[in-house]
């Protein structure tokens, strides 16, 4: 589909899409996808604009095509959602089960939802670098080297960060030292600098170690 098919069939300018192939694609990589955006092209040249690599570092757009194509013809099918289990009447809202429930729901991967609960309890609901605790702004992050399709799902292969700190953990500019502790890419440092020098308490040298 080209850029002016999708701005047509919207009823979008050129910077709504712009934000909108921008949101959907790091929703992509934070769920371990390829980037959906690489199916929008330009009508004349039938390729990405130059964009997929600035933000996705992506040189081949044709390549991560074929990678949408063969992830939806290989997906499974989604787990229906387990019953919800019974919980006391007296149970409070703000409890960290209750807030477990409601950051599973506004996942976009049901058939993760067993790793992303995992995360969110050992990591006691909240951001491990931030402190956020509101279910709805933080999601369950992959640590380098663990990936979903071969299996890494345990709560030892993910740590729980705030939206936008996870978008900067998978792109590099924010990373962990093998201590824990938190490093910043110089050009965030004015953005984030309160940040740098976090010591994540759940991390350990063999949790930063890719997994086999």
């Amino acid at each position: 589909m080209t850029y002016s098919d999708v701005m047509n069939r919207f009823g979008l300018t050129f910077y709504p899409l712009r934000n909108a192939m921008s949101r959907l694609g790091h929703d992509c990589r934070n769920g371990g996808e390829p980037i959906i955006t690489a199916l929008i092209v330009d009508k004349d040249s039938g390729r990405c604009s130059e964009g997929l690599f600035d933000e996705f570092h992506i040189d081949d757009d044709e390549a991560e095509r074929q990678r949408c194509y063969a992830r939806w013809a290989e997906a499974p099918e989604p787990a229906p959602p387990a019953a919800p289990a019974t919980k006391p009447a007296t149970e409070p809202e703000d409890s960290l089960e209750a807030r477990a429930a409601r950051f599973i729901k506004v996942q976009v991967r049901p058939h993760q939802a067993a790793f992303r609960c995992a995360v969110f309890l050992a990591c006691d609901g909240k951001c491990v670098i931030s402190g956020c605790d509101v279910p709805e702004a933080v999601q369950a992050a992959h640590l380098e080297g663990r990936k979903w399709e071969a299996g890494h799902n345990s709560a030892a292969d993910g740590v729980l960060l705030r939206r936008d700190l996870h978008a900067l953990y998978d792109t590099g500019l924010l990373s962990f030292d093998e201590s824990g502790i938190v490093e910043l890419h110089p050009k965030i440092v004015e953005h984030y600098g309160s940040l740098e020098g976090v010591v994540v308490a759940v991390l350990s040298l063999a949790s930063l170690q890719p997994a086999i």
